[in-house]
């Protein structure tokens, strides 16, 4: 009698569900600690000053070089048939790659050709020397907590370990879901505080760190956590492609799936929202534009899915956002303060006479197109832009960044006339900085680890949705804004740029049959 009752059951296809039956399966507790501590780093940069400061920068590469523990395997709640996560991490290209950027930068530092030392008359100078072994790439000595191979060691160890162990050791595709609404959610407080530091006019990051001496009587003296409104920008535009990326992919999910009604991934497109309108009051010219350009991929990508989705109707979509986002723009535009604010940069942009800021990133290109033809397959060593650049300069006397300025005396407390020197601490362009300090041949182990995830992404091309080509895209953006901008100098912005790209691979590569 049961067999016929269960062959019954077969026949009109509703067998007895057994109580002990269980859905899918729960992320793993290690994969749970992992995504954790990512997502600890990502926060504590966000609050630590971007992770400009040594102590935030320190604290980081700790918490990065944690991951490393947490990719042994566990006895309980990890997925039979799985390969080990340390092997894993083993036969990672990524780690290689990385592994010889490290090398590169530990051969420049030892290999000097440089010194930042003072002199008798207690000045610092930039003194030359005979490399030790003159075939190697070389570098330069300074000071540890400035700028210098060393430095660069610890700085980029970060990101590198941070995406080799989320690769290696994030197997299933919650958990690196999981990461990736952490990575939007962190952003979206990043937004919030500033925000909220700005309509309160506050004077003091997060109400304790001053800004730099430079920004005090700026009308943006400083943005979220970040000193250069443009590098907030950049973290903000980022965190916005997220929030988009994942508003489409939870649409995606319910259509494939037949649910009506809508989701938590509704509210998704609302912190979009917040993040741009975040983006925009930093009021930084060289992320506008590629906020706008963002955007209107954005509504290219979402347009061509929703119109597969439900024909003409799914213009209807992209048409409202179209209007919400000019209504928000015209409410950014019809504030006198900032319309008059910004009309002045933007005139002064377009306008080459009497504009210095203008005038330095022209003479510093052409002074690091300079620096790339005389050492263009080593480099001059990491971190060395700063110092290495004076002899350079030497060339364009017309490029004046000497000035009198009234110094406090520090013994008698008067104010004396000094001539002061304007001191470039970068290019002010990171993809020029990066082949200026590391050469054709350290930029190769970069490229090689791009080109490794975009060769993944186009082999799981099935595993693609219109929200995961979303952060794809704001990716790229991203770094399109290298070209002209160095918020890739931020820990914060790195971390997360990295991360959002391993991982937006890593979950394609995970849903592709």
């Amino acid at each position: 009698m049961p067999d016929a009752v269960e062959r019954f059951r077969k026949l009109t296809g509703k067998p007895k569900r057994s109580r002990r039956e269980e859905g899918r399966p729960p992320v793993p507790p290690r994969e749970w600690a992992l995504v954790t501590l990512l997502l600890i780093n990502i926060l504590w940069l966000s609050f630590a000053l971007g992770g400009v400061r040594l102590w935030g920068e320190i604290t980081a590469l700790f918490l990065s070089l944690a991951t490393l523990f947490l990719l042994p395997r566990w006895n309980r709640g990890e997925i039979q048939g799985q390969p080990s996560p340390v092997f894993t991490l083993l036969k990672l290209p990524l780690f290689w790659f990385g592994l010889g950027l490290f090398v590169y930068f530990w051969i420049q530092s030892w290999n000097l050709a440089w010194e930042w030392t003072l002199v008798p008359d207690a000045k610092p100078k930039l003194v030359s020397q005979t490399p030790i072994v003159p075939w190697l790439p070389s570098g330069l000595f300074s000071p540890f907590e400035e700028s210098n191979p060393v430095r660069s060691m610890i700085y980029y160890t970060i990101p590198w370990i941070a995406c080799c162990s989320a690769w290696a050791g994030l197997m299933t595709r919650r958990s690196v879901g999981l990461l990736l609404h952490g990575l939007a959610i962190s952003g979206l407080l990043f937004a919030i505080v500033a925000l909220r530091q700005h309509f309160l006019d506050l004077d003091r990051i997060l109400g304790i760190f001053p800004t730099v001496p430079s920004k005090v009587r700026a009308d943006i003296p400083f943005w979220g956590t970040l000193v250069n409104e443009n590098h907030a920008a950049f973290y903000l535009i980022l965190v916005n492609g997220l929030c988009l990326g994942l508003f489409l992919s939870g649409w995606h999910r319910d259509i494939r799936l037949f649910k009506k009604g809508g989701g938590a991934w509704m509210l998704y497109l609302g912190f979009g929202i917040v993040a741009s309108f975040a983006a925009l009051m930093a009021q930084a010219r060289g992320a506008i534009g590629f906020l706008v350009l963002q955007w209107i991929l954005f509504l290219i990508i979402c347009s061509v899915f929703l119109v597969r989705s439900f024909g003409k109707r799914g213009i209807a979509f992209p048409i409202t956002v179209v209007a919400l986002m000019a209504t928000l723009l015209l409410t950014f535009v019809v504030n006198p303060a900032i319309f008059e604010r910004q009309k002045k940069e933007w005139i002064e942009t377009f306008n080459l006479v009497e504009n210095p800021e203008l005038e330095a990133r022209y003479f510093m290109t052409r002074i690091g197109w300079d620096m790339i033809k005389d050492k263009p397959w080593y480099g001059h060593g990491a971190g060395g832009w700063r110092y290495i650049h004076f002899p350079y300069k030497a060339k364009y006397p017309e490029f004046i960044t000497e000035h009198n300025q009234w110094k406090p005396n520090p013994y008698t407390g008067k104010r004396e006339r000094r001539k002061v020197t304007t001191w470039f601490q970068n290019a002010h362009v990171d993809l020029l900085e990066y082949v200026i300090e590391w050469g054709i041949v350290g930029c190769l182990f970069p490229l090689m680890a791009a080109g490794w995830l975009v060769s993944r992404a186009i082999r799981s091309y099935r595993g693609w949705d219109a929200g995961g080509l979303t952060i794809l895209m704001t990716v790229l953006v991203v770094w399109l804004g290298a070209a002209v901008e160095f918020h890739f100098r931020i820990p914060l912005v790195l971390l997360a740029w990295c991360l959002a790209f391993t991982t937006i691979t890593k979950l394609s590569d995970l849903q592709a049959p």
